[in-house]
């Protein structure tokens, strides 16, 4: 693990050539990671579900040290599941950083079939 320094200055632990390590063909289609770090020193790292939480607030869009955009989420966060070390938000709060695999399809395809036969025909007036 090294430490890269922020905006801040603050010196903020990185993981690199790790994603090609632990999936050396790859992620599937459509997959990124979500890797989320303490605000203390590491006590390791820990490979997570994403947790039931809702954060209020906004999400700031910042830059690596190699100039590469990434998203921030700030603000409060509503945790279901805030110690549970399983869900990225219960390992961030144990001191862990997390790495969860996250699919980018949040299509209900359980309801694709219901809402299409819901729909209006098309020369219906929607107003």
């Amino acid at each position: 693990m090294n430490r890269a320094s922020t905006s801040s200055g603050l010196r903020q632990p990185t993981l690199p050539g790790w994603r090609e390590k632990s999936a050396p063909g790859g992620l599937p289609p459509r997959v990124l990671l979500n890797v989320n770090f303490p605000r203390v020193s590491p006590r390791g790292v820990c490979v997570t579900e994403v947790g039931r939480h809702r954060w209020e607030d906004s999400v700031l869009t910042r830059q690596d040290p190699e100039g590469r955009d990434y998203h921030w989420v700030a603000g409060v966060s509503t945790a279901h599941d805030g110690t549970d070390e399983k869900t990225d938000y219960g390992a961030v709060q144990a001191g862990f950083i997390s790495v969860s695999p996250v699919r980018l399809d949040l299509t209900a395809r359980d309801l694709l079939g219901e809402l299409a036969q819901g729909l209006p025909p098309l020369d219906t007036d929607l107003r």
